[in-house]
């Protein structure tokens, strides 16, 4: 599993590329945003250290439908590849058990509007 740095206002995936993973945010805070760079630019969330993004496109393979961008220096992310699931669930059930109740919260709010 890859951890990656990034600088404040670095790209990490962006909205429309296609997917093979998810990130698990070591250190740091990042922003999602839809339409990043254009003048309908959204910032949908902002995320730091024990979230996740990226999930979707791990499970469906489906475009990214977010572009997410680094807000701080230094911020770390691990990269957990469709391949090395199997093995961070294994290795990190913590964080797995983290990940499934961000999920649940974030279909909540989807649900509730």
């Amino acid at each position: 599993m890859n951890m990656t740095v990034y600088d404040s206002g670095d790209i990490i995936i962006r909205q429309g590329d296609s997917g093979n993973c998810m990130y698990y945010i070591l250190a740091g805070k990042v922003g999602v945003f839809l339409d990043h760079g254009t003048a309908r630019q959204k910032n949908v969330a902002e995320l730091a250290e024990e979230q996740f993004f990226g999930e979707m496109s791990l499970l469906n393979q489906a475009p990214r439908s977010a572009t997410v961008v680094a807000l701080e220096d230094n911020t770390c992310v691990q990269a957990i590849s469709r391949e090395n699931f199997k093995e961070f669930c294994t290795e990190y059930p913590e964080r797995v058990f983290a990940i499934m109740q961000q999920l649940s919260e974030r279909l909540r709010t989807a649900i509730s509007g």
